[in-house]
């Protein structure tokens, strides 16, 4: 699995990239979701009462979730026929999947239950780049190096961002 998870006061854990792995022989599916757990405060700001299913905090650019419809802020509650209650079941479930998988997602936006479709991909060339790679073209008085998360804190980049 390439996944950061990061800690809060709430236990709360963050997917920086949720790449999931396949089983043998398939080629694993890229998501390209950032997300987070719910908590008890969460779960009443929002207005949802108990705690279920998890926080889309980002969906890369072009991903599969992108694509499918996901937002920021949606609250994943059904993902594969599975019930979302935790961040580690949607973790589980995803990590079933491999490229090419229909996945059906139910989301809660804005206080409405929204049914998507999306078709997971493969892991795009742009977030295969090593993370100190660099390139070093002196005629043309270049040098070039992978985008990072310190990079990308600097510039005020996206999440989803990924390349040279």
């Amino acid at each position: 699995m390439g996944f950061r998870i990061r800690s809060a006061g709430l236990a709360v854990g963050v997917v920086a990239m949720l790449l999931c792995a396949a089983g043998a022989g398939a080629e694993p599916a890229f998501i390209g979701l950032q997300i987070q757990g719910m908590s008890e405060p969460i779960a009443a700001s929002l207005g949802i009462g108990k705690p279920r299913g998890v926080i889309v905090r980002d969906a890369a650019l072009g991903s599969a979730a992108s694509n499918a419809g996901v937002r920021r802020g949606d609250v994943i509650v059904r993902f594969a026929g599975t019930d979302i209650d935790t961040f580690e079941t949607l973790v589980a479930r995803a990590g079933k999947l491999s490229a090419g998988d229909s996945v059906d997602i139910v989301v809660l936006r804005v206080g409405q239950e929204l049914k998507l479709s999306m078709k997971a991909d493969a892991k795009p060339a742009a977030w295969q780049i090593e993370t100190g790679a660099i390139a070093v073209l002196p005629a043309a008085g270049l040098t070039l190096a992978a985008l990072n998360d310190r990079m990308r804190d600097r510039f005020r980049l996206r999440w989803g961002q990924r390349g040279w």
